[in-house]
C-alpha cells in the first residue's frame, strides 16, 4: 500500500481538488484557533484587550492555524518564534527578549525544514526528537527569518504533527508524524467513486428514449 504521507505532490493535490480532504485538514484546526484564547489573570481588562489586540496585530492566530493546517497535511510543521536580532541557532532565553524583540511566527512545513538527525535532546519533555531543524526551501527568502541552510534550535519553534506514529515508524518519518489523509485514504476513494457513479447515473437520466415498432426488420 502506498505511504501517501511521503507523496506531498500529491497531498497538496487532493487538498486543492478534493473537498473531504481539504475539509478534514482545514475544519479542526479552523475550530481549534477561532474563538482565541481567554486570559484570566491579575491584569486590568484593559491590559488584558491590550494583550489579545497585540497577539491578533501580529497575526499569531493565523500563524497557529497555518501551522496546525499543514502540520495535519503533510505530518509535522513548526511556526518559528522571529525574535529580532538573535542567532536561531542557540537555545531561547526569556530574559534576553527586549520589548519590541517579538516580531511574530514564521511557518515552515515539514518538506521546508530538514530535522538534524545526528543531534537529539537527551532530556526532557521532548527527548529523543531533533534539537536542531535545518532550513532546506528557498522559500525562507520570501521575508522568513530563516535563509536556507540555517539551523534553528528546538526551543525557538512550536511544533505540530499530524497523526503520532510509533517509534519505529516515526523514526522512517523524520520523527514527524503521519498526515491525517493517509489514514482516510482508502474510504476516500470508495466515496469519490461512489459519489462519482451516482452522478453520472443522473447525468444520463434526463435523456430521452424513442421507440420504434420492428426497428429490426425496417434495418
Amino acid at each position: 500500500s502506498e505511504l501517501l504521507t511521503r507523496n506531498r505532490i500529491k497531498l497538496e493535490w487532493m487538498y486543492r481538488q478534493n473537498w473531504v480532504a481539504g475539509t478534514a485538514v482545514d475544519a479542526p484546526a479552523e475550530d481549534m484557533t477561532r474563538a482565541g484564547i481567554d486570559i484570566e489573570t491579575g491584569l486590568e481588562p484593559k491590559q488584558i484587550e491590550e494583550i489579545q489586540t497585540y497577539i491578533n496585530g501580529m497575526g499569531i492566530w493565523d500563524a497557529l492555524l497555518d501551522t496546525i493546517k499543514w502540520s495535519r497535511l503533510f505530518g509535522g510543521a513548526l511556526a518559528i518564534m522571529q525574535i529580532e536580532g538573535q542567532n536561531m541557532e542557540t537555545p531561547l532565553r526569556m530574559d534576553t527578549i527586549a520589548q519590541g524583540q517579538f516580531q511574530g511566527l514564521a511557518v515552515y512545513d515539514r518538506w521546508q525544514l530538514q530535522p538534524v538527525l545526528s543531534d537529539m535532546i537527551q532530556s526532557g519533555p521532548m527527548i529523543g526528537l531533533p534539537k536542531f531543524y535545518r532550513v532546506v526551501s528557498s522559500y525562507a527568502a520570501n521575508g522568513n527569518p530563516a535563509a536556507y541552510g540555517d539551523k534553528i534550535h528546538y526551543s525557538r519553534v512550536i511544533r505540530f504533527i499530524g497523526i503520532k506514529l510509533p517509534p519505529y515508524q516515526a523514526m522512517t518519518e523524520e520523527y514527524w508524524g503521519e498526515s491525517i489523509i493517509e489514514r482516510m485514504y482508502d474510504r476516500l476513494l470508495a466515496f469519490d467513486t461512489t459519489t462519482m457513479g451516482a452522478a453520472n447515473l443522473i447525468d444520463k437520466a434526463h435523456l430521452r428514449m424513442i421507440g420504434i415498432d420492428g426497428l429490426r426488420e425496417i434495418l
